[in-house]
C-alpha cells in the first residue's frame, strides 16, 4: 500500500529507522482490522433489524 511503500522508501533513504517502518506496518493493518470489524458489526446491525422487522 501507499504507506508502506511510502515508509520503505524513507528507510532506503535513511530518513526513519526500521523501527519506525514496523510501526508504520503495524498501524496501517490495524486501521484495515478496524474497518473489517466495523463492517462486520454494521452487518450484524442490519441483519439484526431485518430479523427484528421480519424484513
Amino acid at each position: 500500500t501507499l504507506i508502506r511503500k511510502s515508509a520503505e522508501v524513507k528507510v532506503e533513504q535513511g530518513t526513519i529507522s526500521v523501527s519506525e517502518l514496523m510501526q508504520a506496518i503495524h498501524a496501517e493493518e490495524a486501521a484495515k482490522l478496524a474497518k473489517s470489524f466495523h463492517e462486520i458489526r454494521y452487518l450484524l446491525s442490519v441483519y439484526s433489524l431485518r430479523h427484528t422487522t421480519n424484513e
